[in-house]
């Protein structure tokens, strides 16, 4: 065995799911989502490709761990920033949550844009699967602050009949789960909530406003504090 076969075994034998995640990541941040493959992969951790599918399955495979892994970092950095402000203090709670969110996406571009820009072509996540978990992961530690709002009164309940269109047929639909219990109404707000706050923030860390603002952040900023005016009544 010449030294160069030797070494790349002991390199195979030393790989784990995380080292792999760790370097598809490192793919994603220099190259963007094409930049992902198995045969760069396995270059990148010093490997032959066939090495790699003792500990994944394929692309998809590793995709589907490294989304996952980066759903639960950004979950954590909501859920530290959430929770240095106690509870009761409901727009607090929120601006703050939010700030984890948009803090973390500032400084992981690439990766916030893996999470919440266009869907993967030729990609589909497994129904019920990692990704799906830690998706849910993240909702809930927004839904923590809406469900706490809601239970005080200082959520701005929508009336079920002022919905537009189909929007009550459908938020019926989906009040089961993490929503169970709460009707269209009731739901209406965190929808909204949720779809504002993750656009402006995408907007912001894609650079989307560098026709009009060098510095887009105290718009963001005016914008997130009006839209926690928005869903929130009055108080702290």
């Amino acid at each position: 065995m010449t030294a160069t076969a030797a070494g790349t075994r002991r390199r195979s034998a030393r790989l784990s799911r995380d080292r792999l995640v760790e370097a598809a990541r490192s793919l994603l941040v220099a190259g963007g989502t094409d930049a992902i493959v198995i045969r760069e992969v396995a270059r990148t951790v010093g490997v032959v490709p066939s090495a790699l599918y003792k500990h994944v399955d394929g692309r998809d495979d590793l995709l589907t761990l490294l989304i996952a892994v980066l759903y639960d970092e950004l979950t954590e950095a909501v859920v530290a920033a959430r929770d240095t402000v106690r509870a009761g203090h409901h727009r607090a709670r929120l601006m703050a949550a939010t700030a984890g969110m948009r803090t973390w996406a500032r400084a992981h571009p690439a990766e916030f844009d893996l999470l919440f820009g266009f869907p993967l072509q030729g990609y589909a996540a497994p129904s019920d699967g990692p990704t799906t978990e830690a998706s849910r992961r993240f909702g809930a530690a927004f839904l923590a602050v809406f469900g706490a709002a809601l239970a005080d009164g200082r959520l701005r309940v929508r009336d079920e009949s002022s919905l537009p269109g189909d929007i009550a047929h459908q938020l019926r639909e989906v009040s089961a789960g993490p929503f169970e219990g709460l009707s269209p109404g009731e739901l209406y707000p965190i929808v909204v909530g949720f779809q504002r706050m993750l656009g402006l923030v995408m907007i912001e860390v894609t650079g989307q406003l560098r026709w009009a603002l060098a510095d887009p952040e105290p718009l963001t900023d005016e914008q997130l504090d009006r839209l926690a005016d928005e869903l929130l009544t009055p108080g702290p």
